[in-house]
């Protein structure tokens, strides 16, 4: 969901002494396109109807692997509440009928 941070985090990996971890995304049935590194990223609009993954990448002596994580659901926008009648400067009227 747009503006809601998500974190990842790369578990525990024999003989590992880096690793990288890499923001993925992909519309269903198209590659996937890196987005950014780090362990916290924040969806916004240009990912909506992307599906959003991790990979990770360990090294150590003998060389590096790269695992992924299991995709999300489309990243939609957040849905809003509508707006109270005092958010719209407007007052409520009780009628009565007589």
């Amino acid at each position: 969901m747009i503006g809601r941070r998500s974190s990842a985090f790369p578990g525990k990996w024999a003989g590992t002494s880096s690793y990288k971890i890499t923001w993925q995304r992909a519309r269903p049935g198209a590659p996937w396109t890196n987005i950014t590194s780090g362990s916290t990223y924040t969806p916004r609009a240009s990912d909506v109807g992307y599906r959003l993954r991790v990979a990770v990448t360990a090294t150590n002596v003998r060389g590096s692997v790269t695992d992924t994580s299991k995709p999300t659901v489309p990243v939609r926008l957040a849905h809003k509440a509508a707006p109270s009648y005092a958010q719209r400067g407007l007052r409520a009227r009780a009628h009565t009928k007589t």
